[in-house]
């Protein structure tokens, strides 16, 4: 008898110990199941973003168009400079805004960039500005949000190298009111920031060529060619494309036995 009751109350605790452990193996599953998911959710989100990549702005264009643009865009960056250096060695004036921050202006005739053309300072008109010497960081994104304090910006493009993306630290700015951008370009002239002098100035309509604001109001893109070119080299390839490497491989070999025979040296490069 004392065997039998034993039985009876062992078996409920035994059956509950089953369902528990039933239980954790589903949970297990559900588990397993949910992270192969998300793995694969991963991998075409990563797929579709190397499928769908973009090439940074400057690369949208031709190489002749993006090295005509790239000149235009130094000169006014290096005569800029120079106007700005010419100005230090005059006598300058200094005004403080109504913001508080002082304001070094060249005297009069020291840049022809300061000065903006008569048909510039009408309303209606556009300004467009030169940003130089800007601190790493200090890229599209600050720069709209710091410069939409002066006025609505139409345009703003940033000068990147169009191999690594990175910031040539110079940039043009388009505000809808030409006022605006002389007030912009008075203001944060010589201004510090973040450990740098900005230089910035009003372009004259003669200096905002076509090809200036390439690009421009888009969102930067880093390309990741290791990435590309690595699955480019992993690719599967067709037996045609075998045939081609071997036939390059045979060539390149020839190539370099008959560069060797015409040196007058003895050797076979099969033998390596």
């Amino acid at each position: 008898m004392a065997n039998t009751r034993s039985s009876t109350k062992g078996s409920p605790a035994s059956a509950e110990k089953q369902k528990s452990t039933v239980q954790s193996k589903k949970i297990e599953k559900e588990l397993n199941e949910k992270k192969k998911e998300q793995e694969q959710e991963k991998e075409q989100e990563q797929e579709q973003e190397e499928e769908e990549f973009q090439l940074p702005s400057d690369s949208d264009n031709s190489d002749n168009e993006g090295s005509e643009e790239s000149d235009t865009e130094l000169a006014i960056h290096d005569d800029i400079i120079s106007a700005g250096k010419d100005a230090s060695s005059e006598t300058n004036t200094k005004v403080s805004n109504q913001s508080g921050h002082t304001v070094i202006q060249p005297s009069s005739g020291s840049s022809a960039y300061n000065k903006s053309d008569k048909s510039d300072s009408g309303k209606g008109k556009r300004g467009v500005i030169y940003i130089g010497r800007l601190p790493n960081g200090f890229e599209e994104k600050e720069l709209r949000k710091y410069f939409e304090q002066f006025g609505e910006i139409t345009r703003l493009r940033l000068s990147r190298n169009k191999k690594t993306g990175k910031s040539k630290h110079y940039a043009f700015l388009e505000f809808k009111e030409a006022e605006v951008a002389k007030v912009a370009a008075e203001t944060m002239d010589n201004y510090l920031l973040m450990g740098h002098l900005l230089s910035v100035a009003v372009l004259n309509s003669d200096k905002v060529h076509e090809k200036l604001f390439v690009g421009a109001n888009i969102k930067f893109k880093v390309v990741p060619y290791g990435k590309i070119n690595q699955l480019k080299h992993d690719k599967k390839k067709s037996k045609a494309d075998w045939e081609k490497l071997n036939k390059n491989h045979i060539n390149s070999i020839k190539s370099k036995q008959e560069s060797l025979a015409a040196m007058g040296i003895d050797f076979d490069i099969n033998n390596l």
